[in-house]
């Protein structure tokens, strides 16, 4: 008769093997799925990557060929022709972004980016504009955090 108030030697056992047993190899299997989960989305991220790290060719509606600004293009000018598209890609931070001249590009609404992108741009019309960025690390409210700031300049010059 199972006694239900009891410990008895073979409800020890059970415990025993499940805790040592069933519980390390389910754990370790969840671990190993979420693992390559993981794998799976960096490695569909990095696809976007090509040989040169800072332009990154994507598709564009226009048929023509759109870049990415990165950080290692920091301090430089890029060149667009007008109707290319461009991803903004500074990396994982709370970016603060400002342009000398809004109608030379604009941020195309309502595209969802990959993390860390802080949007997808189209070149509007023939000009020059200074897209400056100040960022720092996101943190949690009431945290202790690094009051440190990136600064982020690219000249973008957008040609027929």
């Amino acid at each position: 008769m199972i006694k239900w108030n009891e410990y008895t030697w073979y409800s020890k056992l059970a415990a025993v093997i499940f805790f040592i047993g069933v519980l390390p190899v389910l754990t370790f299997y969840i671990g190993t799925q979420y693992q390559a989960t993981i794998d799976a989305i960096q490695q569909q991220d990095s696809q976007v990557v090509q040989d040169h790290p800072g332009h990154v060719p994507m598709p564009s509606n226009t048929g023509t060929q759109s870049l990415s600004v990165t950080q290692a293009d920091n301090n430089k000018t890029v060149t667009f022709h007008v109707g290319d598209r461009f991803l903004l890609n500074l990396g994982e931070y709370e970016w603060n972004l400002s342009l000398s001249n809004q109608s030379v590009i604009s941020r195309v609404k309502n595209i969802a980016v990959i993390r860390g992108a802080q949007g997808i741009y189209t070149a509007d019309q023939v000009g020059t504009t200074v897209l400056s960025a100040t960022g720092r690390p996101y943190c949690a409210q009431g945290a202790m955090c690094s009051m440190l700031e990136i600064a982020f300049h690219v000249t973008i010059k957008v040609v027929k």
